[in-house]
């Protein structure tokens, strides 16, 4: 019973981090255009864009915190494999829950304060000219909160204390015990 849940969170945090990426992947191609867009205006046709720089800023950001869930679903945190490698298991369980909620709480602040954060970008605008508010850059710090929040508690339920490198392509994992 336990297995079953265990591998149903497993998958629910893999198909998060397959559409994360597939997202990821889409901004930085948008991202390469925009930067090769910028170039092109302003060393060879000298369009005079004014938002090209704006929005390289703006999906860079988007796709690097929208990259944090997808490490979290594979736990790539080196220094928490430094610190947890060295305790035994009996340690090693209660105080990789203890950290997973921990994570959780702190990404949950996060995306509550995040969504006021977003809430008053409504007001602010990201360019006058084009008349675009920052309230879809803002929105990437609530949005890669309550993601994040979603992979904490499918990683936590699928590894329940014991630390996995999962390789979401293979659907292989190396165990740590």
């Amino acid at each position: 019973m336990l297995k079953n849940v265990k591998e149903i969170f497993g998958n629910i945090s893999e198909a998060i981090s397959k559409v994360n990426a597939i997202v990821i992947v889409i901004l930085m191609m948008i991202l390469v255009i925009d930067v090769w867009i910028g170039v092109l205006d302003r060393y060879i046709f000298g369009w005079e864009i004014a938002w090209i720089e704006e929005m390289a800023r703006y999906f860079m950001i988007w796709a690097v915190l929208l990259a944090v869930p997808c490490a979290l679903a594979k736990r790539e945190h080196i220094g928490l494999f430094l610190v947890l490698n060295k305790m035994p298991r009996a340690l090693r369980v209660p105080v990789l829950v203890i950290l997973d909620i921990i994570t959780f709480i702190f990404f949950l602040i996060i995306f509550i304060y995040g969504l006021d954060f977003a809430q008053s970008g409504a007001s602010k605008y990201v360019d006058s000219i084009i008349g675009v508010t920052m309230f879809i850059p803002y929105l990437s710090i609530p949005t890669f909160a309550f993601i994040s929040c979603l992979q904490v508690i499918c990683t936590g339920i699928r590894d329940f204390g014991d630390i996995h490198v999962y390789d979401l392509d293979e659907k292989s994992h190396r165990s740590f015990t």
